[in-house]
Protein backbone atom coordinates (compact mmCIF):
# COMPACT_ATOMS: atom_id res chain seq x y z
CA UNK A 1 0.00 0.00 0.00
CA UNK A 2 3.23 2.35 0.56
CA UNK A 3 4.16 1.74 -3.01
CA UNK A 4 0.57 2.82 -3.97
CA UNK A 5 0.48 5.90 -1.90
CA UNK A 6 4.42 7.42 -2.82
CA UNK A 7 3.69 6.74 -6.39
CA UNK A 8 0.32 9.14 -6.24
CA UNK A 9 2.43 11.31 -3.53
CA UNK A 10 5.37 11.57 -6.60
CA UNK A 11 2.16 11.79 -9.59
CA UNK A 12 0.55 15.08 -7.20
CA UNK A 13 3.41 16.92 -6.51
CA UNK A 14 5.32 16.77 -10.39
CA UNK A 15 1.60 17.72 -11.71
CA UNK A 16 0.88 20.53 -9.06
CA UNK A 17 4.50 21.98 -9.77
CA UNK A 18 2.97 22.86 -13.53
CA UNK A 19 0.19 25.02 -12.93
CA UNK A 20 1.91 27.27 -9.94
CA UNK A 21 5.19 27.85 -12.81
CA UNK A 22 3.17 28.98 -15.55
CA UNK A 23 0.68 31.32 -12.98
CA UNK A 24 4.02 32.47 -11.74
CA UNK A 25 4.88 32.92 -15.22
CA UNK A 26 2.18 34.77 -16.49
CA UNK A 27 0.66 36.75 -13.84
CA UNK A 28 3.42 39.88 -13.86
CA UNK A 29 2.19 40.68 -17.31
CA UNK A 30 -1.15 40.22 -16.71
CA UNK A 31 -0.82 42.70 -13.90
CA UNK A 32 1.09 45.47 -16.44
CA UNK A 33 -1.62 44.93 -18.85
CA UNK A 34 -4.05 45.81 -16.16
CA UNK A 35 -5.86 42.49 -17.00
CA UNK A 36 -8.10 41.91 -13.95
CA UNK A 37 -9.66 38.88 -15.03
CA UNK A 38 -6.44 37.01 -15.96
CA UNK A 39 -4.51 38.38 -12.76
CA UNK A 40 -7.56 37.00 -10.89
CA UNK A 41 -7.31 33.48 -12.22
CA UNK A 42 -3.76 33.40 -12.49
CA UNK A 43 -3.54 33.99 -8.69
CA UNK A 44 -5.65 31.26 -7.50
CA UNK A 45 -4.32 28.51 -9.59
CA UNK A 46 -7.21 26.33 -8.32
CA UNK A 47 -5.82 22.59 -10.05
CA UNK A 48 -2.38 23.44 -8.23
CA UNK A 49 -4.30 23.59 -4.75
CA UNK A 50 -6.29 20.32 -5.05
CA UNK A 51 -3.06 18.74 -6.24
CA UNK A 52 -0.89 20.23 -3.59
CA UNK A 53 -2.74 19.03 -0.46
CA UNK A 54 -3.41 15.79 -2.34
CA UNK A 55 0.79 15.68 -2.37
CA UNK A 56 0.59 16.56 1.56
CA UNK A 57 -1.77 14.09 2.44
CA UNK A 58 -0.47 11.16 0.43
CA UNK A 59 2.73 12.29 1.63
CA UNK A 60 2.11 12.35 5.40
CA UNK A 61 -0.24 9.14 4.90
CA UNK A 62 3.01 7.55 3.59
CA UNK A 63 5.45 8.50 6.07
CA UNK A 64 2.91 7.37 8.67
CA UNK A 65 2.57 4.06 6.69
CA UNK A 66 6.49 2.79 6.92
CA UNK A 67 7.37 1.43 10.78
Amino acid sequence: MSKILLSVHVLAAILAVGPVAVAAGMFPAAVRRDDVKAATLLHRAPPADVLGRLAMLTGMFTCCGRR
